[in-house]
């Protein structure tokens, strides 16, 4: 019998996991528009996608001033956090594009001329 595929976190959250970008990005540089021009975006979608997680989480992450973005204690939580979850997508991200290069270039077993391909099992 089958198992079932668990259900996607964001299904279980309630979480935009995306947005965590966006919240980080705030909160690295305390801009809207330093933020949002990092990212490529505009600073309306920054504020927007940081309003929406705040709204999914339920607590203020920021408090908005003339002088920035602030976080508060609980977006001090979060950041630490947040960029935890980032450092481990970004490994994620290397060991793929390593993998990935493996198997596009092969080693040639020298004694045969054969190429040998490595598999990575971790995937």
């Amino acid at each position: 019998k089958a198992q079932e595929r668990a259900a996607p976190a964001h299904g279980r959250t309630g979480l935009d996991w995306g947005n965590l970008e966006f919240f980080l990005e705030l909160a690295r540089t305390g801009s809207l528009s330093r933020a949002a021009r990092r990212l490529g975006v505009d600073r309306n979608t920054v504020a927007r996608r940081v309003a929406a997680l705040e709204d999914e989480l339920g607590t203020v992450l920021f408090e908005r001033g003339p002088q920035g973005w602030t976080r508060t204690p609980a977006g001090d939580d979060l950041a630490a956090l947040a960029t935890r979850v980032e450092e481990d997508v970004l490994a994620l991200a290397r060991h793929a594009d390593a993998v990935r290069t493996r198997m596009a270039f092969p080693i040639v077993n020298q004694s045969i001329g054969a190429p040998s391909l490595r598999i990575c099992s971790a995937l």
